[in-house]
């Protein structure tokens, strides 16, 4: 992560931004970058339950319908 910092440190250097404001848009970048990983993992639990729930829907109705 603090590698991610830097970088994106370095990048608004050199597109001018100043001394006090390169740092906190840097991390605020890397916070957002971290929001979205855990949005990300979250959405994969949901993807898992889902897809339990078709399965287990899928099965009951096979079974209650003789399918």
């Amino acid at each position: 992560m603090a590698m991610m910092i830097r970088r994106e440190y370095e990048a608004l250097k050199e597109a001018d931004a100043s001394e006090e404001k390169a740092p906190k848009a840097a991390g605020a970048i890397a916070a957002s970058a971290t929001r979205f990983a855990k949005i990300e993992a979250d959405f994969i639990l949901l993807r898992w339950i889902v897809g339990y729930l078709v399965a287990a829907t899928t099965a009951v109705m096979r079974r209650v319908f003789a399918l």
